[in-house]
């Protein structure tokens, strides 16, 4: 039985409840695209949660059939999942990991971003699976082995799948400093320059010192006699 894993990461889910996932294979040297085949539903009402369809195992069987069939190394090859919209499937908001990592993956994680406002709506997919080594390179691989799509359709029925809904929030604005004032010339108006201490204070230094000359300052003390 399907063991899912729900994170809700976001405080508002997205207004619509489902929204169709489809996944194909994608190889560079490819001649052809294969269009994408319907993988799932993702719900997000009122827990966010995934649903594979009834012949997920079948496309990825179908996938690697095609990468026989093309002569194509799976070492190459990506496994792309796409959130469908009414759009031709070259447009759809897509996410890839290599064809190799599905060999071993225990768990795979689908990430829905949406938009913050009341009527939120999806705008892209992220997919992640694991366990995934530290520097991404494909784990070692026995010869014969079979390929990375039939190991992945073996697991699918008993996949730890993680549904994550992501609203965008806006960075904080920026605290912009106010314009220096201008004067009729477009400059900014200089400060008037620093004040020296007896600028400052000489209504307080002109009267002690008016005092002094007038008092004449202390009487001398008579001599004495011998």
């Amino acid at each position: 039985m399907l063991s899912f894993l729900l994170i809700l990461t976001a405080a508002s889910l997205v207004a619509a409840s489902e929204f169709r996932v489809s996944h194909r294979v994608y190889h560079p040297n490819a001649q052809k695209r294969p269009n994408y085949v319907y993988r799932g539903s993702l719900n997000t009402h009122p827990i966010p949660t995934f649903h594979h369809a009834d012949d997920a195992a079948a496309g990825l069987t179908q996938f690697a059939d095609f990468l026989k069939t093309e002569g194509l190394s799976a070492e190459d090859a990506l496994y792309q999942v796409a959130l469908e919209a009414d759009t031709d499937q070259e447009l759809w908001q897509t996410s890839s990991v290599k064809l190799c990592h599905l060999q071993q993956l225990k768990s795979e994680t689908l990430i829905l971003h949406a938009t913050e406002s009341h009527n939120s709506v999806p705008y892209a997919l992220d997919y992640f699976v694991a366990p995934v080594l530290s520097d991404g390179s494909c784990p070692p691989l026995e010869q014969n082995s079979p390929s990375p799509f039939h190991v992945f359709a073996t697991k699918l029925s008993q996949l730890n799948t993680t549904v994550t809904v992501r609203n965008a929030r806006l960075p904080p604005l920026p605290e912009l400093r106010v314009p220096p004032p201008l004067n009729e010339a477009g400059e900014p108006v200089k400060p008037p320059p620093e004040k020296s201490f007896i600028q400052k204070y000489w209504m307080y230094i002109v009267p002690v010192l008016l005092a002094l000359l007038l008092t004449g300052g202390p009487e001398e003390a008579p001599p004495r006699g011998n």
